[in-house]
């Protein structure tokens, strides 16, 4: 995911804000601040030192990105269901406001991350990165089944557990079709030439050339 958003980044400033696009994604469907930065950050943190930031700087980029996931709807970790539950409304109710707080959030620390990025680094442009197709078909699939999820809760009214239950079994069918025509489309196909045994593998290998 983080490969595919570095697509967008063509100056070194821009290589922090792959943390926090990257973190807010792994949010909406982890609700844990911990988790995010331990899927992101594995990532991000070496890639903002590669382009010359500090060390201090990438893990603190990474820590305020990744905190977002405690508020990043659709899931907003365990206090969206304790609220939900003390209040006596549904759920959706609670994920629908939690998406202006999540909004106001990352667009503040995006902003706060490349003002600080402007006087660390200078302006100089990158390579793009060579993303393969399957990184992209499996990022859209990710964001397509967090889409498919609020579709599920918002508009049809389908109960929390139900709607994740089917978004999971969507994703996993979908995944399984991309990686099997994958698998498929790479597979190289075998020689026309005369077959060998093992035998006379074997005997080639030993002989003196």
């Amino acid at each position: 995911m983080i490969n595919v958003v570095r697509l967008l980044a063509r100056s070194r400033r821009l290589i922090p804000q792959t943390a926090v696009v990257g973190a807010s994604a792994v949010g909406l469907i982890s609700g844990s601040g911990s988790a995010s930065a331990a899927v992101g950050g594995a990532i991000a943190i070496p890639l903002m030192i590669r382009y010359g930031f500090p060390r201090t700087f990438a893990a603190a980029v990474e820590t305020s990105a990744a905190m977002g996931g405690l508020i990043d709807p659709p899931m907003m970790g365990a206090a969206a269901f304790l609220m939900a539950e003390f209040l006596g409304v549904p759920y959706w109710d609670v994920v629908l406001r939690g998406f202006g707080f999540s909004f106001i959030y990352y667009i503040s620390i995006g902003v706060a991350i490349y003002l600080l990025s402007v006087h660390l680094v200078p302006r100089d442009k990158i390579d793009k990165p060579e993303v393969p197709l399957y990184q992209k078909l499996t990022t859209a699939i990710f964001l397509g089944a967090v889409a498919y999820l609020v579709f599920l809760m918002g508009f049809v009214g389908m109960g929390e557990l139900h709607a994740a239950v089917k978004t999971a079994s969507w994703m996993f069918a979908v995944l399984v079709a991309v990686s099997s025509i994958s698998n498929t489309c790479t597979r190289t196909p075998p020689s026309r030439g005369r077959r060998s045994s093992p035998a006379s593998d074997a005997r080639s290998k030993r002989m003196p050339r």
